[in-house]
């Protein structure tokens, strides 16, 4: 029924670059090329097959504090999660699709350029918190929420884009 078709695979069974999300980026790469040529195009290109290594890794690295919160959450009736900037789709697929779809775990995304304009008033030691921190230029903003989360010793649990390579996509191409 359509002209063209994209087959995909799931991320274990292949690399990145042929995955749902690896090929919406590449979709979204060529159509900037194509359409306002960013002059960025063969650095996004480099990056794209970085991401081959860089995901598996972080899957790998990131076990050891699934595990922990796994077992710190397992118990929390509402989980908040928070992002800024690329991280904010995530942060928005966390709380609809993981959180609420799968785990039915009543939550709300909340963005940390919005976090003090009222969410921060729920703010205590027992609120649950993800933070979703990304590596790029609204950054600052996902600091400025993280000191006051861990001020008021809320329940935070912080996965940080750097602490997986992903500044290592060369300056300006990894955001």
């Amino acid at each position: 029924v359509s002209d063209y078709v994209i087959l995909f695979k799931d991320l274990s069974e292949d690399v990145y670059e042929v995955s749902k999300t690896g090929y919406i980026l590449r979709i979204a790469i060529e159509t900037l090329h194509q359409v306002e040529g960013t002059g960025n195009y063969e650095l996004m290109l480099d990056a794209m097959k970085k991401m081959n290594t860089l995901i598996p890794a972080a899957e790998k690295a990131i076990i050891p504090e699934a595990i922990k919160f796994s077992i710190n959450y397992k118990d929390d009736k509402i989980i908040y999660t928070m992002g800024s900037g690329t991280a904010w789709s995530a942060a928005q697929q966390q709380q609809i699709c993981i959180l609420m779809e799968m785990q039915w775990i009543h939550s709300a995304v909340i963005h940390t350029g919005e976090f003090f304009h009222g969410p921060f008033e729920i703010t205590d030691k027992n609120v649950p918190f993800i933070l979703l921190m990304n590596d790029g230029r609204t950054r600052a903003m996902d600091s400025r929420a993280l000191t006051f989360l861990e001020r008021f010793d809320a329940k935070t649990t912080v996965i940080d884009a750097k602490d997986f390579g992903l500044g290592s996509l060369l300056p300006g191409v990894a955001e």
